[in-house]
């Protein structure tokens, strides 16, 4: 609807890129996501997202590229940074992703988002422990974030704890999704 009453909106085009990400109709949401970009390139936000799309079709350095690119459009968002400190680790470069993981957190201590990819980026370069304290702090919120807890506590050794948070997250789940 917000495309019938302006297709210049970058947020709008987005928002359908990410829905097409989510159902996996990936071509669709590419084109989305470039549409965004091509409304409003300073669209930090459109940048952000489209670099998460390229990350998942595993297009690496593009995905780099467009964070990267956001973070010059917004040098304050930590979440921006969380994406370019998984990037790092994941490429070998375990110190300096550490580096823009305490980045993200001085821009954004309180983001779900930035305490969730923070907790991956700790496992990844080998730091359970930290992996652990930051997980912790996702108990309680949405399902993916506390599914990512799960991750975290199953990666670092304690498969029955996550085991049991994992069916617990599929029973609360099915409840929820097939009450209606």
């Amino acid at each position: 609807h917000a495309l019938a009453l302006d297709s210049t909106l970058a947020s709008a085009h987005t928002a359908l890129a990410m829905a097409g990400m989510h159902s996996w109709h990936w071509a669709d949401a590419e084109v989305e996501h470039k549409r965004a970009i091509a409304v409003d390139p300073s669209d930090a936000a459109a940048h952000l997202q489209y670099g998460r799309f390229l990350w998942y079709r595993r297009r690496d350095a593009e995905a780099r590229a467009e964070w990267l690119h956001a973070r010059e459009l917004d040098p304050y968002s930590g979440v921006v940074s969380a994406w370019i400190a998984l990037h790092l680790v994941n490429n070998g470069q375990d110190q300096e992703g550490l580096q823009e993981t305490r980045r993200a957190f001085e821009l954004d201590s309180m983001s779900l988002v930035v305490s969730q990819m923070g907790s991956r980026i700790y496992l990844y370069a080998g730091r359970p422990r930290e992996a652990m304290r930051l997980a912790q702090g996702i108990l309680g919120s949405p399902p993916p974030f506390v599914g990512m807890f799960a991750f975290v506590l199953g990666r670092a050794g304690d498969l029955a704890a996550a085991r049991t948070m994992a069916l617990d997250l599929v029973r609360s789940a099915s409840r929820t999704w097939f009450a209606h």
